[in-house]
């Protein structure tokens, strides 16, 4: 078998059945060299950037509690919202003779 130097020969390029059916072009294709310091920013890139991150149980446990304070209090402020917004409405209509305005233009509707 072949040493593989993925800057190379690597393996989605060279020509077997499994490339040939896949992707026959990039087994066809021309290869060219790319100069170090490109191959250098790709590495640095796919070390900072792609490799997964580092799992710490305390943060992610902190994280988590500190999403569902965040989820409760937002739906207890959405709930006693609503509660007002009805409690408000149903003043207006259960006072609608000393609250209501009178529309200048007559009224268009049921009274």
């Amino acid at each position: 078998t072949k040493l593989r130097d993925e800057m190379k020969n690597p393996y989605w390029m060279e020509d077997n059945k499994e490339n040939r059916t896949k992707s026959p072009l990039l087994v066809d294709a021309k290869t060219k060299e790319i100069k170090p310091i490109e191959v250098k920013f790709w590495v640095d890139m796919i070390k900072e950037y792609l490799l997964p991150l580092d799992e710490n149980k305390e943060e992610k446990k902190k994280i988590s509690e500190g999403l569902k304070e965040l989820k409760n209090g937002v739906s207890l402020s959405f709930m006693l919202l609503n509660v007002m917004w009805v409690t408000a409405i149903y003043m207006l209509q259960a006072k609608k003779d000393v609250l209501g305005l009178k529309c200048p233009l007559g009224a268009k509707g049921p009274v």
